[in-house]
């Protein structure tokens, strides 16, 4: 059980809303070596038509942890830093189009005790077409 000021957010089903963009292609790439993993995600997305009227304006939410110098580009162009904000968990595109392809390049968990040398710099990408939810969440394990 979490401790009383961690409890998480009571969310109510009456609450929910459909997201305001939905994320039909996800492509990621894990760069891995011992000291240093360079992580790419590379998102298209588009804004949902089912959206409530509210968030028909609502900027593009990513949420991720453990990542270190973000660098986001949109369509291919680096995009602005007063277009983004970065709160602890979250990256938020301001001004987001109707649809696109989001690339996030960002330094992420380092693996010092997940392999061994003969593993180091191996390259993995993985490709899905069916998410409408975008984890961007990176977690070493032991």
């Amino acid at each position: 059980m979490l401790p009383r000021e961690n409890r998480a957010p009571v969310r109510r089903r009456l609450d929910y809303r459909p997201p305001a963009f939905l994320i039909d292609v996800l492509t990621l790439t894990f760069d891995l070596a011992p000291a240093d993993t360079r992580v790419t995600a590379t998102y298209g997305f588009r804004r949902n038509p089912a959206a409530h009227a509210l968030d028909a304006a609502a900027p593009l939410v990513l949420d991720g942890e453990q990542q270190q110098d973000v660098h986001v580009e949109l369509d291919g162009q680096a995009v602005a830093e007063d277009r983004l904000s970065f709160d602890p968990g979250t990256l938020i595109l301001r001004d987001s189009p109707a649809s696109g392809s989001l690339t996030i390049h960002s330094r992420g968990c380092t693996f010092h005790r997940a392999f061994s040398a003969r593993n180091a710099n191996r390259r993995v990408s993985a490709v899905s077409r069916t998410f409408r939810i975008a984890p961007t969440s990176c977690r070493a394990t032991r």
